[in-house]
């Protein structure tokens, strides 16, 4: 038979020798029986064969997915019948109508028929074969005739893998040679039982025993036939699915050469470009968290295959940087036509991010990032041809080209990613703010290194866009926040109202009246906010209700008002420092230099004697006042605006006193705590 250009396992072709034999009328129903010298019944008797344009492959099939290559059609057993089968109806001949007294050199004869190998006898009206998928479903139930076979023509556009058995069917049996050793001892002669005539010389004398002049001469023995049929039918009783070894096996396996489709949760594919995702008026993913996106659906045409994906963003590290492409997190399985979950962290921008994601299927073939394939189009490289010079994969069974990318070069390298999606990255962060009031006195005294107070006060984990920034809030500071966290620590400073509007609920309620009613609450929280410190946790979920951590996810909230309980003293310069900075450096139309993210700064001061006021306006550098003991308590005020529009505020009150002693006893008191 002629071969097509493909992947091929023959099945051993089988000889055979045939027994002709003449016995009686028995003789004459098994003169076409062939016996063959291999053990194995099915693989010697018949095998599996398919058409693909019209020649006749047997053994398997492998090809690559193309949508021009012809069909596979026509599986089919030849020969329909096996020839080393074994009627009932012979068998019974063998054993004639009286089973028990069955001539011996016919039970011999059938030990030559069975031999070696296993041969089928049939229950009546009922086929020897079923064929079986690979879960050993059964697809045939009439015959083994390729007209009562209900097998669909196999498409070759997309990948298919199968194979194909027939075995032997339910209450049919294999028959094995009998077991003489258990017969012989039982056999007598045919004179005896009177089935044929005692041939001459023999005689019998008046006593009825039969002498025979040819006691060696098989042909004038007779056995018990029961007792060879429940012989030979008796060890390998009936095959059942999968627990034939001799099973004929026919495979066709058409290869997967798509990668997988990335679209939206529609399934619609934009060849420009990815979906953008958590767009305005309802963004999802928010400054400096944790955000899990799970927007996007993944698709193969190869059915029930695992697909693993790969989320990557555009991070811009900083104002002016170039956008550099990073995997966020590690890759993730999902099934086919499934939507997986990612977690990432945006850059420190507000508006637009770019991301990209990779998939590829069970066996390897990568989507790097294009927004389009193209089924059926082996020639464009199933679309990322529209995106650069990727080569013609090729059709017909003699020149088809695996896909040229895996997931093992997964990587940005080449120019993939091909396609981008925008993300709607959400500001949330207020922008922290810092008050630092220093007496110019106690600056000038070598003596007294702790001459500031600092609102909220100072930690050495902060992050800033300025690195000098951390060492200039420290410096002089009356305590900071870490000396603060010491047992039994009384602070300078009290919490009169807090709005934590900025914080989630229920915190968010907790938190201003944990300010008001518990100092170690106020100690641990009351301080500035880390951008480092992600809203929500690992898996992108909100943290509503973790107090410990409310200060470093929220400051001190959305605004405050306090009173310094260490009196400043009358009549010494005081310079007042403010620092306002917010996490987003990077935004649409761009933040100018010095990137700190505040759009807008008040600061007011508010004292009964100060005249002329204080005019945040025409400040240039800290401003320096002398506060003066009269009539109410003066006051500083400092508000911050983002570029978003999210502002934070703090309101301080002072008290001013000319009990200079009194004051130098209370700060050494609190010192030495």
């Amino acid at each position: 038979m002629r071969r097509l250009k493909m992947k091929m396992k023959k099945i051993d072709s089988f000889g055979f020798n045939v027994f002709r034999f003449f016995f009686g009328t028995f003789l004459m129903l098994l003169l076409s029986l062939r016996v063959f010298s291999a053990p194995n019944s099915l693989g010697d008797s018949v095998e599996i064969v398919a058409d693909v344009n019209g020649n006749s492959i047997e053994g398997s099939i492998e090809i690559y997915e193309d949508p021009g290559f012809p069909k596979i059609e026509n599986i089919r057993v030849v020969p329909e019948l096996p020839s080393n089968f074994l009627s009932q109806t012979a068998l019974n001949s063998i054993f004639g109508i009286q089973p028990a007294h069955t001539p011996y050199s016919n039970v011999l004869l059938l030990g030559t028929l069975i031999g070696p190998q296993k041969i089928l006898v049939d229950p009546p009206e009922s086929p020897p074969y079923e064929l079986f998928l690979k879960t050993f479903t059964k697809i045939s139930t009439k015959g083994i005739t390729p007209n009562n076979w209900p097998l669909p023509d196999i498409p070759t556009k997309d990948p298919y893998y199968d194979f194909f058995s027939i075995q032997v069917s339910a209450g049919w049996q294999y028959l094995v040679p009998p077991t003489l050793a258990n017969i012989n001892g039982q056999r007598h002669f045919l004179c005896n039982c009177q089935r044929e005539p005692c041939p001459a010389p023999c005689s019998q004398d008046g006593f009825g025993v039969w002498t025979h002049a040819y006691p060696n001469d098989n042909a004038h023995w007779c056995v018990n036939g029961n007792q060879v049929l429940s012989t030979i039918q008796s060890a390998n009783g009936l095959a059942r699915p999968g627990s034939d070894p001799d099973a004929v096996i026919f495979e066709i396996r058409i290869k997967d050469r798509t990668p997988p489709h990335i679209c939206d949760l529609n399934g619609v594919e934009n060849p420009a470009g990815f979906p953008d995702l958590y767009m305005a008026p309802n963004p999802g993913a928010t400054t400096g968290d944790f955000n899990r996106m799970n927007q996007l659906k993944f698709w193969d045409n190869s059915p029930g295959s695992n697909i693993t994906t790969h989320f990557a963003v555009g991070v811009v590290n900083g104002p002016g940087l170039p956008e550099t492409w990073v995997w966020a997190g590690d890759a993730q399985i999902c099934s086919n036509n499934g939507v997986p979950s990612y977690v990432f962290m945006p850059n420190q921008c507000y508006g637009a991010m770019r991301y990209s994601v990779f998939a590829w299927d069970a066996i390897g073939n990568l989507n790097p990032g294009a927004a389009k394939i193209e089924e059926d189009r082996p020639d464009l490289c199933y679309g990322l041809s529209n995106f650069g010079a990727f080569p013609d994969l090729n059709s017909g069974p003699g020149s088809p080209l695996p896909f040229p990318y895996s997931g093992t070069n997964a990587d940005f390298a080449g120019g993939f990613p091909l396609c981008y999606g925008n993300i709607q990255i959400d500001d949330n962060d207020f922008p922290n703010i810092f008050v630092k009031v220093v007496s110019m006195k106690e600056k000038n005294n070598p003596l007294n290194p702790k001459y500031a107070f600092c609102f909220p006060p100072p930690s050495a984990d902060l992050i800033s866009i300025d690195p000098g920034i951390p060492a200039k809030l420290l410096d002089g500071a009356f305590l900071t926040y870490e000396e603060l966290q010491n047992p039994g620590q009384t602070p300078y400073f009290k919490v009169l109202s807090a709005d934590c509007s900025n914080a989630p609920a229920p915190e968010n309620t907790a938190a201003e009246n944990n300010f008001l009613s518990d100092a170690n609450y106020q100690n641990r929280n009351f301080r500035l906010e880390s951008f480092a410190t992600s809203d929500t946790d690992t898996n992108g979920d909100l943290i509503v209700n973790d107090p410990n951590s409310f200060g470093n996810r929220h400051g001190f909230g959305k605004s405050t008002v306090l009173f310094c309980q260490i009196p400043l003293v009358e009549d010494v310069e005081h310079q007042l420092w403010v620092y306002a900075e917010d996490n987003v450096k990077v935004a649409a139309p761009p933040i100018p230099s010095p990137f700190t993210g505040i759009k807008s700064l008040s600061f007011r001061c508010y004292d009964s004697n100060q005249f002329p006021p204080l005019d945040s306006k025409k400040l240039n550098g800290p401003p320096t006042v002398a506060l003066l003991d009269g009539n109410g308590n003066p006051w500083i005020e400092v508000e911050a605006t983002d570029v978003k529009g999210n502002s934070r505020k703090m309101k301080i009150f002072f008290e001013v006193t000319d009990e200079k002693a009194k004051i130098r006893v209370l700060e050494q008191k609190l010192l030495k705590q």
